[in-house]
C-alpha cells in the first residue's frame, strides 16, 4: 500500500471490516501514515456513553481505544465526539478521569457534543477547556447561565421541565441552532442575531417571537397553541414546521408566507380544508399528515410542488384533482376513517416516482393509469393478482391484498427490477419469481410453500402455516432472517436472526457464523443449547448468565 496513491487507499479501506483495520493499525509505526489513515476512517466519529450509536454511524468508543490513540498522538483524527452523562457521574467517569491526566488528548478533538444535565457540564466545564464543545444537549435547563456557554458553541438544546426560566441573554456568536423544550416563558430566551434555526417544542406558549433574526432558514414550533396574528417570519425562511399546533384555518398564515418558503408542514392540525389557500409558489415540500382534510375540490396547488404528504386525512376521492409535477404522493389512509375506494379516474401526474397508498380498499387499480416512472408504490387492493399491472421500472413495492383468497403469488406480474417486496396475505407456491435484483423480501400471513430468490440479502417470512417452513432453503446470499418458526438448515452467511415461535422442547439449530440472535417465544431454552462462538447479542427465553456474558462480548 505504501507505493499507492491516496486516494487509491482510502477507497481500499472502506471496504475492509473495522476489526481487521483495527489488527492492522496497531501493527504499524504510530506515526506512520496509514495508521493515521486508518484510525480516521474508524475513530472519525465516536461515542462515549450507554448507548449503541453505530446506527447513526458512530463507533463506540473504549477507554482502552482512546489511550491508544493518545499515546500515539492521533486522537487529532477524531472529528466529533458525543459524549453521554445521562447516566454517569462526570467526577467518577473513567474516560474523563484519562483526560484529566492527559488533557492534550480531549483537546486535539475537533468537536465535542455533550449529553447531560446542566450541572454535569458545570462541571466539565470546571476541569476542561470548553473551545472544542460545539453542540450541547442539557437537561435542567433552568440552572443554565451564559457564563457556562462555550465561546464555539453552534447548536444548543434546553430542556427546562415547565419550569420558570430568567432571561437568557448575550449568546456566543456562532450559535446557529437553538432548540427549547418544555419552557413556560419561551420569549425570555434572546434569539442570537447569527441564528439560522430555531425549534421550540411543548412550550405552550400562546404568542410567539414577533421578530426572528434576519438570517433564520429553519423555523419549528411543535405542541404549542398559537396565534400568528402580531409576528412577522423572516424573508429568507426556507422552511416552517408547525406541527400539533391547533391551527384550524391558514387566514392569518397565508398572509405572512416568506416568499421563498421551500417547506411546509402543517401534521396534526384540526384544518378541515385548504381551498382556495394561496401557497407560496416556491414551495416544494408539504406536510399535511394527520389533519381532518375531507376534500381537495377547489385547491390549488403550487406549481413547483415535488412532495406532497396527505396521510391520514378523511378524502374520499381524488377525482378532479390537478397535481403539479409531483415526485412523491403519499395518501395513506386510516381505515378509522373515510377511505377511497376508486382512483380510476385520477390523472396522476407523469412524473410520480412514489405513490403511497395504503389504508385504501381500492377495487379498481386494474383501471388505473399508474404512471409509467413509479419507482416506489405501496397500496391495498380487493381485486385478483392478474389483474394488476406494475410499471416496468419499479424497485420497491408494498403490496396487500384484502383477501388472501385473492392473493395468488404466482399470478403477479412482477417487473424484474423490483430490489424490495413486501407482500401481506396470500397464497404461495413453488414458482420462479423471475427478480434477479430482489435484495429485500418481507412475506407475511402466507400460506404454501414458498421459494426465495437467490440474490435475496434480507429475509422475512412470517407465517401460522408451519408446514411453509418444513422444508423451506434459504438462499446463500441472505445475512438477515426473520422467520415464525425454526429452520432444520441455514446457511452460514446467516449472521443475524430472529425466530418468532420456538418449542423449547424441540432442537435449536443455528447457523455457524451467527452474531445476533433474537427468539420472541416465552418458556425457556435449555442451557445445553449450542451457541456460535461468534455471537454479540442474543435475547430472549435464555438463561441470564449467559445472555450478559455473550452481550458483554467485543470484536
Amino acid at each position: 500500500m505504501d507505493k499507492m496513491p491516496i486516494e487509491t487507499v482510502s477507497e481500499i479501506i472502506l471496504h475492509v471490516p473495522e476489526a481487521d483495520l483495527k489488527t492492522i493499525s496497531k501493527q504499524l509505526p504510530k506515526n506512520d501514515p496509514l495508521r493515521h489513515l486508518i484510525d480516521s476512517d474508524i475513530y472519525a466519529k465516536v461515542y462515549v456513553g450507554p448507548y449503541d450509536y453505530s446506527i447513526l454511524g458512530f463507533h463506540k468508543l473504549s477507554i482502552e481505544e482512546f489511550q491508544e490513540l493518545s499515546l500515539s498522538g492521533n486522537t487529532d483524527v477524531i472529528r466529533s465526539l458525543k459524549y453521554d452523562a445521562v447516566f454517569s457521574e462526570v467526577d467518577d467517569d473513567p474516560f474523563l478521569f484519562y483526560c484529566k491526566q492527559n488533557p492534550k488528548s480531549l483537546k486535539d478533538v475537533k468537536e465535542i457534543e455533550f449529553n447531560g444535565s446542566v450541572e454535569q457540564f458545570r462541571r466539565f466545564a470546571a476541569n476542561f477547556s470548553t473551545d472544542n464543545v460545539k453542540v450541547l444537549i442539557l437537561s435542567e435547563a433552568q440552572q443554565f447561565v451564559m457564563d457556562l456557554a462555550p465561546p464555539y458553541l453552534r447548536k444548543i438544546h434546553l430542556y427546562f421541565y415547565e419550569s420558570q426560566v430568567a432571561p437568557l441573554r448575550g449568546w456566543p456568536q456562532s450559535l446557529k441552532t437553538l432548540i427549547i423544550e418544555r419552557c413556560n416563558s419561551p420569549l425570555l430566551v434572546e434569539l442570537p442575531g447569527g441564528l439560522e434555526e430555531l425549534l421550540v417544542w411543548a412550550c405552550g406558549s400562546e404568542e410567539p417571537w414577533i421578530q426572528y433574526p434576519p438570517n433564520l432558514r429553519i423555523l419549528e414550533y411543535q405542541g404549542e397553541a398559537i396565534t400568528f396574528n402580531s409576528s412577522r417570519f423572516p424573508d429568507l425562511l426556507c422552511e416552517l414546521a408547525l406541527f400539533d399546533c391547533s391551527i384550524e384555518n391558514l387566514d392569518v398564515l397565508q398572509a405572512k408566507w416568506p416568499m421563498g418558503l421551500k417547506k411546509l408542514d402543517l401534521a396534526r392540525n384540526p384544518i378541515k380544508s385548504i381551498a382556495g389557500v394561496k401557497f407560496p409558489d416556491s414551495l416544494d415540500f408539504l406536510n399535511l399528515r394527520s389533519c381532518s382534510i375531507t376534500s381537495l375540490d377547489g385547491v390549488a396547488f403550487p406549481r413547483l410542488l415535488t412532495e406532497l404528504h396527505l396521510t391520514y386525512n378523511e378524502i374520499s376521492s381524488l377525482d378532479h384533482v390537478k397535481f403539479p409535477a409531483l415526485k412523491i404522493l403519499d395518501i395513506t389512509g386510516d381505515s378509522g376513517k373515510k377511505t377511497i375506494d376508486s382512483l380510476a379516474s385520477v390523472q396522476f401526474p407523469s412524473t410520480l416516482e412514489t405513490l403511497q397508498a395504503k389504508g385504501h380498499p381500492i377495487t379498481d387499480w386494474a383501471e388505473t393509469s399508474v404512471p409509467e416512472n413509479l419507482r416506489t408504490w405501496e397500496l391495498d387492493t380487493s381485486e385478483d393478482a392478474n389483474a394488476l399491472k406494475f410499471s416496468p421500472g419499479l424497485e420497491v413495492l408494498t403490496l396487500k391484498f384484502k383477501n388472501a383468497a385473492n392473493g395468488n403469488f404466482c399470478d403477479l406480474k412482477l417487473p424484474p427490477s423490483l430490489v424490495d417486496l413486501h407482500l401481506e396475505n396470500g397464497i404461495s407456491t413453488e414458482f420462479d419469481w423471475n427478480l434477479p435484483v430482489l435484495r429485500n423480501m418481507f412475506v407475511d400471513n402466507f400460506t404454501g410453500p414458498i421459494v426465495v430468490p437467490s440474490c435475496v440479502q434480507k429475509l422475512t417470512l412470517r407465517s401460522q402455516d408451519r408446514e411453509s417452513f418444513e422444508n423451506l432453503k434459504i438462499p446463500p446470499m441472505v445475512d438477515v432472517l426473520q422467520v415464525t418458526y425454526p429452520l432444520k438448515v441455514y446457511p452460514d452467511s446467516v449472521t443475524e436472526l430472529l425466530i418468532w415461535r420456538f418449542e423449547p422442547t424441540g432442537d435449536l439449530i443455528l447457523p455457524k457464523f451467527l452474531k445476533k440472535l433474537r427468539i420472541a417465544s416465552r418458556g425457556s431454552i435449555p442451557s445445553d443449547v449450542i451457541l456460535p462462538s461468534t455471537l454479540r447479542y442474543i435475547s430472549g427465553p435464555f438463561d441470564q448468565k449467559i445472555m450478559e456474558e455473550i452481550n458483554s462480548r467485543k470484536d
